[in-house]
């Protein structure tokens, strides 16, 4: 840009813009050359490993901590799970899973021991189903 011109008049291409539409969709980017699978998976696996906590937290009705085990690891699944979910399948399992989480939450937050043994079994079951249409 040359100083003293008439703003935007002197630029030959768009200008990069984190609400441009140009930005995380174009060809060019950076973003879109990296693959994240295995990172994605290993993400993944370790949330799997924290899922049994929730059974003692429920039995031991410390419902903090099921919302603290959802924020704490936990939070980074929804990405990593929606980047291995490529096809319909794999993306309505995923959500599933998400809702499960979710009423999980919401049973915590009225300590509802049985909305919890519920949702903790659909979750495992859905987790499991989850893995089974990603391939791992």
């Amino acid at each position: 840009m040359s100083e003293g011109a008439a703003f935007g008049t002197d630029q030959n291409a768009p200008i990069y813009s984190p609400y441009s539409q140009y930005s995380p969709v174009s060809e060019k980017s950076l973003s879109n050359a990296v693959d994240n699978t295995a990172f994605y998976k290993e993400i993944v696996s370790n949330s799997e490993k924290r899922l049994p906590n929730y059974k003692s937290y429920i039995e031991n009705k410390r419902w903090l901590e099921i919302k603290t085990e959802n924020t704490r690891y936990l939070y980074s699944l929804r990405k990593a799970m929606n980047g291995l979910a490529t096809t319909p399948t794999a993306k309505a399992a995923a959500k599933k899973v998400f809702l499960d989480l979710e009423e999980l939450t919401y049973g915590s937050t009225t300590k509802n021991s049985e909305k919890c043994q519920n949702a903790y079994a659909a979750l495992l079951t859905d987790f499991a189903d989850y893995k089974k249409t990603v391939g791992m």
